[in-house]
């Protein structure tokens, strides 16, 4: 470790990317908790922290990795978990910072930030010392979600190559387009995350402007794009379940409503897509639905239902006697 922290106090930029490859391999072979321990590897990672800050962006995005991947081997000795402190410094410092820099540049770097952001979420974000003292960061943070899914899907709209009929796989598209692809993906997840702490607050709230968004571009997008809504609904729901105790808000509700009613209309072609709507109506099916909505869930319902039935997987049919039986 000795050498490696001497390889970043090097002038060669070069010499710290290498740097960070070798202590990441290195942590491969080491406890996690001797890991989180070690005086030495705490000042590496204190100099991976500082080039994450810093103004040169060549190769930034294999420093991150290189950071993340060592902080992920750390598991729950993670100082990221230890300390809402570095967490919010984080989010405040370096992640809304360059985020907002990076709306369409940058991109890969830009994806591996959110990626990492979106780890910490998921370790910390039912901590209660974490939802007390950031609040104002998950703010924050989501509007800074609901711009750039917003343009990310405008953009991916307006692209021909990115329309359904033109892109079968994740593979067919460009490098830019790609990115641009994940970066929804990723966002989505993260609000996805953030969707239980969030302030709720009558007429137009960060939740109510997630579904509306998704409401908007669902359909006209393509399937990479349906797969990470729905992805993010279905944790959403589930989430509101285990907390609430069965109870949703009305957002979530417009969430699974508009999925189940645009799949009836429109049908979905892609089985990864439909196991994440049968999840969805699942989940949905185990809650008293308002009466308002009840007829029309149970309808499109049962339309989903035929579809997984007639696509015959067994992946596909598993939840359909479970999701007739709660919805009759």
């Amino acid at each position: 470790m000795a050498r490696i922290l001497q390889l970043f106090d090097s002038n060669s930029y070069d010499d710290r990317i290498a740097a960070g490859l070798a202590m990441e391999d290195l942590s491969t072979h080491v406890q996690a908790h001797d890991l989180a321990t070690s005086d030495m590897a705490k000042k590496i990672l204190e100099k991976l922290y500082q080039l994450i800050q810093g103004k040169y962006f060549v190769k930034k995005e294999v420093l991150l990795d290189s950071y993340a991947n060592i902080i992920s081997l750390m598991e729950n000795q993670s100082p990221f978990i230890k300390s809402w402190q570095l967490t919010k410094e984080f989010i405040t410092a370096t992640y809304l910072k360059q985020i907002d820099k990076f709306m369409n540049s940058y991109l890969e770097y830009k994806n591996k930030l959110i990626e990492f952001v979106n780890k910490i979420l998921a370790g910390t974000h039912r901590i209660e010392a974490f939802t007390k003292e950031l609040k104002d960061q998950y703010v924050d943070v989501a509007s800074v979600i609901l711009v750039h899914v917003l343009v990310g899907l405008e953009n991916i709209s307006a692209n021909i190559n990115l329309h359904e009929t033109n892109v079968n796989s994740f593979d067919e598209a460009k490098d830019e387009e790609k990115q641009n692809l994940l970066t929804v993906s990723l966002l989505m997840e993260q609000f996805a995350l953030l969707w239980l702490v969030l302030p709720r607050e009558e007429g137009d709230s960060y939740h109510s402007q997630f579904v509306e968004i998704c409401k908007k571009f669902y359909s006209f997008t393509n399937f990479y794009v349906r797969k990470a809504m729905l992805t993010a609904i279905v944790r959403i729901i589930k989430d509101e379940r285990a907390q609430k105790k069965n109870v949703l808000s009305s957002e979530t509700f417009a969430l699974a409503d508009f999925v189940l009613e645009a799949t009836a209309k429109q049908g979905e072609k892609y089985d990864t897509n439909l196991e994440l709507l049968s999840e969805a109506c699942l989940q949905i099916s185990q809650v008293d639905i308002p009466g308002t909505l009840a007829d029309r869930i149970s309808k499109n319902s049962e339309t989903l239902v035929q579809i997984l039935q007639d696509r015959g997987a067994d992946s596909l049919r598993k939840n359909v006697d479970l999701i007739r039986a709660k919805l009759q």
